[in-house]
């Protein structure tokens, strides 16, 4: 259905559409891939501060539990405050006792005991980033720290990220609208000239015009051909008017003899089982011009028994 509906539209049309349709896909898939591999760096970037974040403070709170100074764990959780998407931070023991807390806002403490304590790892909720490290102190390992980042900054970078390339999309999809309202007409104009040439033909009945080649490509080649059958159909329109005239002076000696002569005609045609008299026939058989059908069985009946 959708392609009956292209199919309907003019050539410049057609071309327009085209030529838009596929920028359009390249674009969506273009985007698509950006914004893909844009979210994935922005993700791995923020695992990676925050690892970054938790193997400087967590080698201070390994050595705090190992001296039990819970304080000193305390200290060197607050130099979290200054890193902006860390929301929380918690450092427990090996006996999974709270050792120490940093809140940038209130969450539930018990929500870190379900990720796994015992290897450093990364999980993605969907508003937030959790950082797991075991603590590790002279090769012992003593407890483990958890650090929840934010996502907020990074979808906000994400969304404008987003709202810049559909503006982008956008003017990419315009400049290319009016690049291909100019760039058809390459193809569009010689195709109707040729169709303007042709209906001149058709009404005028000259096969005299010629298209003027305009290129080598395809439409040129088109051009040639098109030419060549003008030729052709000129050529035999000559001949069939000579045929035509032949034939209408054949045909004017065969009366002038037939007249002076003062014999009549009868032809019989085959093929289709008519007859033909001609008008002096039948007056010499005693009957007005048209009287008789021109039918075989017209003959059959005027013959004596």
């Amino acid at each position: 259905m959708k392609m009956t509906r292209i199919n309907n539209l003019s050539i410049r049309k057609t071309l327009l559409t085209i030529i838009l349709l596929v920028v359009f896909v390249a674009m969506v898939l273009v985007m698509t891939f950006v914004l893909i591999e844009k979210n994935n760096n922005e993700k791995t970037n923020l695992v990676n501060n925050t690892i970054l974040n938790a193997n400087i403070v967590g080698e201070y709170c390994a050595t705090a539990i190992y001296f039990q100074r819970p304080d000193a764990a305390i200290d060197a959780l607050k130099k979290l405050e200054t890193i902006k998407f860390i929301l929380n931070a918690r450092v427990y023991d090996n006996n999974e006792n709270l050792f120490a807390v940093f809140e940038r806002e209130r969450f539930n403490e018990d929500f870190f005991k379900k990720y796994p304590s015992q290897i450093s790892n990364s999980y993605f909720e969907p508003d937030y980033l959790v950082v797991v490290l075991p603590l590790i102190y002279q090769g012992e390992k003593l407890g483990v720290l958890y650090l929840r980042s934010s996502l907020v900054s990074l979808n906000e970078e994400i969304n404008e990220f987003f709202i810049f390339n559909s503006i982008l999309f956008i003017i990419i999809l315009a400049i290319s609208y009016f690049l291909a309202l100019k760039l058809q007409k390459v193809i569009s104009e010689p195709v109707l000239h040729l169709a303007e040439v042709t209906k001149g033909i058709t009404q005028k009945n000259d096969f005299s015009v010629r298209v003027k080649k305009r290129g080598k490509n395809e439409i040129g080649i088109l051009y040639d051909e098109f030419n060549f059958l003008l030729e052709l159909i000129q050529i035999s329109s000559k001949e069939r008017d000579m045929a035509i005239k032949t034939l209408g002076i054949s045909e004017e000696r065969l009366k002038l003899a037939l007249e002076g002569s003062n014999d009549g005609l009868w032809d019989w045609d085959l093929t289709t089982d008519e007859v033909y008299y001609s008008p002096r026939w039948q007056t010499m058989i005693g009957y007005e011009n048209g009287e008789l059908e021109g039918k075989l069985e017209t003959w059959n009946s005027l013959v004596h028994p």
